[in-house]
């Protein structure tokens, strides 16, 4: 039995007349007690459209994604995306 250690998180790009300069991942997590909480370094500036994130074991975690401009304006946070991660 085993358990991945990363996961990759993807999203759309977004278009903006001064470029998209990084994106803003804000990530939390809960242990299956609905009490969630950031993880660690939360919010991540990732500078694709997709970043890894280290994860563990029987959490559950959500996250967010906002786009920053080449003026350095950030956009709205996206909804909310949730994935678990079990044993494999």
């Amino acid at each position: 039995i085993s358990c991945k250690s990363s996961q990759t998180l993807a999203w759309l790009p977004v278009q903006d007349p001064s470029g998209i300069a990084s994106y803003q991942v804000d990530v939390w997590r809960h242990s299956g007690d609905n009490i969630w909480k950031p993880v660690s370094g939360s919010p991540f500036v990732v500078y694709d459209k997709q970043g890894p994130l280290q994860v563990e074991c029987s959490w559950t975690y959500r996250w967010q994604v906002r786009a920053m401009d080449g003026a350095g304006n950030t956009g709205p946070w996206s909804g909310w995306w949730t994935f678990v991660i079990t044993l494999q």
